[in-house]
């Protein structure tokens, strides 16, 4: 397997993973924040996250799209 696609798998669900970690977060503001700011430190741990079905939901929710029943 050619490493652009091995890289391009690792971070699909990175957005995903973003909301995880902020909305699970004791302080989710500080937490968006951190990330913002440390982003190329924080990526390689954050693409390793798990991501739950109901962070893609809370997200659709957040962004006014419903994923089709």
């Amino acid at each position: 397997m050619n490493c652009a696609i091995i890289y391009i798998l690792m971070i699909t669900d990175l957005g995903h993973q973003t909301v995880q970690r902020i909305v699970r977060a004791s302080d989710p503001l500080q937490s968006m924040q951190d990330i913002n700011q440390n982003f190329p430190n924080i990526v390689s741990s954050l693409s390793r996250m798990k991501v739950k079905n109901l962070v893609t939901f809370v997200e659709c929710l957040y962004i006014g799209q419903f994923p089709p029943n």
